[in-house]
């Protein structure tokens, strides 16, 4: 029975596929950022896959994303993070039509190495975050965990994140 439930949490729907085509492409994605968060619009950084699964991340390194010692600034992979989970956050709102905010209330970065090259940032916890949404608009404010990972271009983890996010009921 639960396995039915979560097969129809994770059916795309109107909102979720309207939210998702606006921006996969990553022209529209980097114009929607500059928009709504800025900091990760300089980054050049877009989404390579966004479904009810699961999303991806790209953070070019360059100009925009380097830190003082030419490495891979820590402050543009939290960003990173923080968009590619509150993409599924937002995917999974609009799927479910729930007028909802999110608050990212604590986080813990563990990081492996030091990075000079692209990396790839990935949440796959979608149904966790369907299942999340349902739950706050049952009860507001609902909070949940979520981890998201970053890998450099050769494939070598370079960030573990944890998050914790609060969903309420949007003013």
């Amino acid at each position: 029975m639960a396995d039915q439930h979560d097969s129809e949490l994770l059916e795309m729907r109107e909102g979720g596929r309207a939210f998702r085509d606006r921006v996969s492409n990553p022209w529209a994605f980097r114009a929607y950022m500059m928009v709504k968060m800025p900091v990760l619009g300089i980054t050049g950084s877009y989404l390579t896959h966004l479904g009810p699964r699961r999303a991806e991340l790209v953070t070019p390194f360059g100009w925009g994303t380097k830190n003082l010692f030419g490495g891979l600034f820590d402050s543009a992979v939290m960003a990173a993070v923080e968009t590619t989970t509150l993409s599924l956050i937002v995917l999974h709102s609009r799927n479910q039509e729930a007028d909802l905010a999110a608050e990212l209330t604590h986080v813990e970065i563990g990081r492996h190495a030091s990075v000079k090259q692209q990396v790839r940032v990935r949440c796959d916890q979608g149904l966790k975050i369907a299942r999340a949404v349902e739950s706050a608009g049952a009860a507001s404010p609902h909070e949940f965990s979520l981890r998201a990972t970053v890998d450099s271009e050769g494939g070598r983890r370079t960030h573990d994140v944890a998050l914790r996010w609060r969903l309420i009921e949007a003013d």
